[in-house]
């Protein structure tokens, strides 16, 4: 559940019914959006129409290829897919939908049989987006690996497909914002601008478990805002990158400000003396 809720405003989706078809029972129902378990997988279906800007690897049509990085900073352990698509034909009741992945450098297949599937509304511009959680951690993945993914049911029209990788290092970011306060002058490494650069405290004895940011954003005005912005941490040390996306939409309600706390958990990245370098950048947004 923790993975979806970080695509997508879970309390706008639960509010909404789609239909779901059952081939276990061969029965259709109307639902607000649930999370399926089966096989150890997680996915739900919800009423988008694109990818979340956080997959990394995009393709329009049923199937998507991607070479896992080379510095991916750990085994990967799920592969979270993203399918939107609308509905051709009722050919969808006749057989089970099935995404398969396919380690093309080491020839190797896994299949996934959906006993579920949402059934979007016949026109054109009516399309579900079906996010799966697959874990994938005894799949023998490893950096460099040509990975190949797909969609092969008939009765579908796949709009796009997106994909990302998590390792079991990767990095959870938390995201809080709001009115400004007074916390963000306790922090260490204050600095003004959209970069900061430090070099990491020697502890020994200890690591570094979180890495708290806060951000002021100022605007010119009251008015109702919609833009995309980015953090990017690296670690200069050791030639390693996280970035981190999020999309604010509102009015700022305080001297035109907002204050944006984001907390990022490390599980060994961050060693002694390591330099670090911070930076926040608004990106271009499509709707």
């Amino acid at each position: 559940m923790e993975q979806i809720e970080s695509f997508f405003n879970m309390d706008l989706i639960e509010s909404i019914e789609l239909q779901i078809y059952n081939y276990l029972t061969d029965t259709k129902m109307f639902t607000t959006t649930q999370v399926f378990h089966d096989s150890g997988i997680t996915s739900c279906f919800v009423f988008e129409n694109e990818v979340p800007i956080l997959f990394e690897y995009r393709s329009k049509g049923s199937e998507i290829s991607f070479s896992l990085p080379q510095n991916l900073g750990g085994k990967v352990s799920w592969l979270n897919l993203c399918i939107v698509y609308s509905l051709l034909s009722d050919e969808i009741f006749e057989f089970l939908p099935s995404v398969h992945i396919v380690n093309e450098t080491k020839r190797l297949k896994w299949s996934y049989l959906s006993s579920f599937i949402g059934i979007p509304e016949k026109t054109n511009n009516n399309t579900i987006l079906w996010l799966i959680h697959w874990p994938v951690m005894d799949y023998q993945l490893e950096n460099g690996d040509l990975v190949s993914c797909k969609f092969a049911t008939s009765g579908f029209n796949v709009r796009e497909f997106g994909v990302t990788c998590v390792s079991e290092t990767k990095i959870i970011a938390y995201d809080i914002y709001g009115p400004p306060e007074d916390r963000y002058n306790y922090h260490a490494h204050p600095a003004i601008g959209n970069k900061i650069s430090f070099v990491v405290a020697q502890s020994p004895g200890q690591h570094i478990g979180y890495l708290n940011l806060v951000a002021i954003l100022f605007f010119e005005n009251n008015e109702i805002f919609d833009f995309l912005y980015r953090i990017e941490i690296v670690n200069e040390t050791k030639d390693t990158k996280w970035i981190h996306y999020k999309r604010f939409i509102g009015i700022p309600e305080i001297k035109n400000n907002i204050c944006w706390f984001s907390s990022w958990r490390f599980m060994g990245e961050l060693e002694d003396g390591d330099q670090i370098e911070l930076g926040l950048g608004q990106e271009s947004f499509i709707d």
